[in-house]
């Protein structure tokens, strides 16, 4: 338990007759309601050694309180205080498309790719994904960075999904060089309960094969399952429902 504070903003002053006879910071203990100041010897004053003011428990107290909340006030991070006004709602907004390139979604609305990336806060290396809704800028901002040109005409990253008895094949197109959780549950349930059923290493194996995962015992007998594939660069989450195979 904290049983003493040093509070350099709090002055104290001793007056006597309307005269200052002491000013000084003083030291707080709580657990006697005492405020003991420290005086050298040979400072100007009557008194020659360390004395002691008696300040009530509750007035301690409150001053505790009130140099406590100063200090956390003081310590909060400069980034939440400025932090900019977030976008919450889009005057307009655009579902990606297979064959969709930030440039052909920019040219389709007038806008410039970087606008786009700069509007939808969009991380390296600015994937978008089919099924993606995409804000539309409503003016172009100054302050939107340029990008290299292979960013903006690479085209969305979609997968497609399979299932065959026990397995799941996930079947990826255009995803970049990440690495992707794959990830199912059963589609008729209200509670999204997913299971991880395994990684695909993209940046390794590349698009364009057929990957196999079992599924889980837990999942054998749903009717309807969603697989999703979560990017581990952008932490985007892209799902479908597979088709049933043989």
């Amino acid at each position: 338990m904290i049983d003493k504070v040093i509070v350099y903003s709090l002055i104290v002053r001793v007056k006597k007759g309307g005269h200052n006879l002491l000013q000084k910071s003083c030291i707080i203990k709580f657990d006697s309601g005492l405020c003991t100041l420290l005086i050298k010897k040979g400072e100007k004053s009557m008194y020659t050694s360390t004395n002691r003011y008696h300040m009530s428990r509750w007035s301690a107290r409150a001053i505790y309180i009130l140099v406590i909340l100063a200090l956390l006030t003081a310590l909060l991070p400069l980034e939440i205080i400025a932090a900019p006004l977030s976008k919450d709602k889009c005057e307009q907004t655009y579902q990606v498309k297979r064959g969709d390139t930030l440039k052909k979604i920019g040219d389709k609305f007038g806008f410039a790719p970087n606008q786009i990336i700069y509007f939808n806060s969009l991380p390296p290396p600015y994937t978008i994904y089919v099924g993606q809704n995409i804000c539309i800028p409503d003016k172009n901002e100054s302050s939107a960075p340029k990008v290299d040109s292979k960013y903006v005409n690479t085209t969305a990253a979609y997968f497609t999904a399979g299932r065959s008895g026990a397995d799941i094949l996930v079947y990826t197109y255009n995803y970049p060089r990440t690495s992707v959780l794959v990830k199912a549950r059963d589609a008729n349930q209200t509670a999204k309960n997913f299971y991880t059923l395994g990684s695909i290493n993209v940046a390794q194996s590349g698009n364009g094969r057929t990957f196999r995962f079992k599924m889980p015992a837990q999942l054998q007998r749903a009717k309807q399952l969603q697989i999703c594939l979560k990017d581990l660069t952008t932490n985007h989450l892209q799902c479908v429902y597979p088709r049933s195979g043989s």
